[in-house]
């Protein structure tokens, strides 16, 4: 659970609830997702927060268009998402100028889990995951090197430009 807190509800027996610092409200890491925590020193780079939580995202959206999935970002609503639906969500941590968390990526997780928090804290909010949009299971170490090449590619364009 981030740094804001967030609802959890229902969660069976079993499943553990942790605190951590990164910002934002409850999330949930379940088999099926892609986790990517970047170790970035922000501060030596001259980029600031919001511009690495931009390239998160853009590198998620790369990928997920990489698959035919055409993902954007929502107004006010932090994360990658597909219509009304989130598909990744985006968590991070600055200490000392160095980021800590990162992005989780829903490829084939079993969906009923994230009926334990609020997602986003946004009531109205529904999630989506990349099988439930076009079908099939996938294996998210099949996936870990097109992911990690689309991310890898947003986040140089970002440390370069100096954002």
């Amino acid at each position: 659970m981030g740094r804001r807190g967030g609802e959890v509800r229902g969660a069976p027996g079993g499943v553990e609830v942790v605190s951590v610092e990164r910002g934002g409200l409850a999330t949930v890491h379940v088999p099926g997702q892609l986790i990517a925590y970047g170790l970035i020193d922000l501060g030596r780079r001259g980029v600031g927060v919001r511009a690495y939580v931009r390239a998160l995202e853009a590198g998620v959206i790369a990928y997920l268009a990489s698959m035919g999935i055409a993902a954007g970002r929502a107004t006010g609503r932090p994360g990658v998402w597909v219509g009304q639906a989130k598909i990744a969500a985006v968590g991070i941590h600055v200490r000392r100028g160095v980021t800590l968390h990162g992005v989780a990526l829903n490829l084939s997780p079993d969906l009923a889990a994230f009926d334990w928090i609020i997602p986003c804290g946004l009531p109205d909010a529904s999630v989506t995951s990349v099988a439930a949009l076009r079908g099939g299971h996938l294996l998210p170490h099949r996936e870990a090197s097109a992911f990690g090449h689309h991310l890898r590619a947003a986040i140089v364009d970002t440390l370069r430009r100096g954002g």
